[in-house]
């Protein structure tokens, strides 16, 4: 029995073959050459959305759907682009040429979203106004505030908050809502016991930390403490 494709390996199937045309370009009917400016342009990665509803109402449907919960009568198709990471021009190869190309994009637009993401959210937990970083706030308010380029794009924060959730790195939990005790915020928070993730915010400026422990003679602390309880 064959499993039927998910949404999100039928977006990646029409990511890549956008990411395909320019090498076919030439082998394409004059009818579908106009398909070949889908394409997207080096230094950038393709995004797909497969999506319910209209152009200024729409969703987008569950990744791990079957594909056929989207119809192209009833969903629209959204397509962007972000710059892409070291990591994937390395892991692509030579890029085909094209001579409708952009001046190269500087250098600092070519970061990583999934460490962006939690290194946003490692400030956003230091707040000490905030009780706790609700993910609507997070995603829709706080993100396109920090600079980085996919930030811009609600689909784009989406995709990399659900990338995020979805390997672990980031942790969702059910709190009161302060303002409608009724209905429940989502929050989420860092998973710091994960390696990777201490990895990336060992990175972020002041965050190691400038204790080191000291060796002291005597039984363990924890020892006296029972000892004198007693």
């Amino acid at each position: 029995m064959n499993k039927e494709k998910t949404i999100l390996e039928e977006q990646s199937e029409i990511e890549a073959a956008l990411d395909h045309l320019p090498a076919l370009a030439a082998q394409l009917p004059p009818a579908l050459k106009p398909l070949a400016r889908l394409s997207p342009r080096k230094g950038f990665r393709v995004q797909v959305s497969l999506r319910r509803g209209n152009a200024k109402d729409s969703r987008q449907v569950k990744q791990n759907a079957p594909a056929s919960r989207w119809l192209p009568d009833s969903g629209l198709v959204a397509i962007s682009y972000r710059p892409t990471t070291a990591e994937e021009d390395q892991a692509a190869g030579p890029a085909v040429e094209d001579v409708q190309d952009s001046p190269a994009k500087p250098a600092e637009l070519a970061t990583d979203p999934i460490r962006d993401i939690v290194m946003a959210l490692a400030r956003a937990e230091k707040d000490p106004q905030l009780g706790f970083v609700s993910l609507k706030w997070f995603r829709d308010a706080y993100l396109p505030q920090q600079g980085h380029p996919w930030a811009a794009i609600p689909d784009e924060r989406q995709r990399v908050l659900v990338n995020a959730i979805e390997r672990n790195w980031i942790l969702t939990s059910k709190v009161a809502n302060p303002k409608n005790p009724q209905f429940p915020v989502t929050a989420i928070k860092i998973n710091r016991l994960l390696s990777e993730v201490r990895s990336i915010l060992e990175q972020e400026p002041g965050s190691r930390s400038g204790f080191k422990p000291i060796a002291m003679r005597g039984e363990p602390l924890s020892q006296t403490v029972l000892r004198e309880r007693r």
